[in-house]
């Protein structure tokens, strides 16, 4: 093999892998820009479970004050809705901050505090079918329940601290990836291109460098 024709193979090969490192580096910033916008979706989903968590922790207060100071049955039905949805909603969010250890403990944090409150009141629930209403109403006078109210409190304000905290750092990544993705997929797109028709015309010249010398020894 002549020397032109071992360095057009060379120079073919060397594009070829040159056209696969392109085409990395254009899969790494897509991947890049989809995993921005995955944590986004992530952080929005988090934030609407955190507000129907709290929504539903105020209608089991609720639902037991109500039904403690008058035993109508009314209050009975929303609190025990509110309850089952509870335990599936703390499940969610504990699956769904997984990924961010920095928000999956402070959420373990709230579901235990949320449960603690779960099952006091379903407690204080039982004793007043039980007949031990007196014990019941001067836990709600003396305010005992406040503490483990003050709790569940604290551990939301805890989530929503590293809430905050996650949204501006995704909120950065958004920022930076929208300021230098569209310039690399520009660069490295026309340099594929370019790169793509290049080897085109090297394959062409290459195919009739080789093909010159059979001609001349046929002749």
């Amino acid at each position: 093999m002549t020397n032109p024709i071992k360095r057009k193979l060379i120079l073919s090969v060397l594009a070829v892998l040159l056209l696969f490192v392109l085409l990395a580096i254009q899969a790494g910033v897509v991947s890049r820009w989809q995993a921005v916008h995955d944590d986004r979706d992530r952080y929005v989903h988090i934030k609407q479970e955190l507000f129907r968590l709290e929504r539903l922790v105020a209608d089991v207060d609720n639902g037991f004050r109500g039904y403690a100071l008058t035993k109508e049955g009314r209050f009975v039905k929303p609190l025990v809705v509110a309850e089952y949805d509870i335990l599936g909603l703390v499940n969610r969010l504990l699956a769904i901050t997984a990924p961010w250890p920095d928000l999956h403990t402070p959420v373990q944090v709230l579901t235990s505090a949320v449960k603690e409150l779960l099952e006091t009141k379903r407690q204080l629930m039982l004793d007043l079918v039980l007949g031990h209403e007196e014990e019941v109403l001067n836990y709600i006078r003396t305010g005992e329940g406040l503490e483990l109210n003050d709790t569940v409190v604290l551990a939301f304000q805890g989530v929503e601290h590293k809430m905050a905290q996650r949204d501006r750092e995704t909120m950065q990544d958004r920022d930076a990836v929208r300021a230098w993705a569209p310039v690399i997929l520009s660069v490295t797109t026309f340099s594929a291109l370019v790169l793509g028709m290049s080897m085109n015309r090297w394959a062409i010249r290459l195919s009739k460098t080789i093909a010159l010398p059979r001609t001349m020894a046929s002749l």
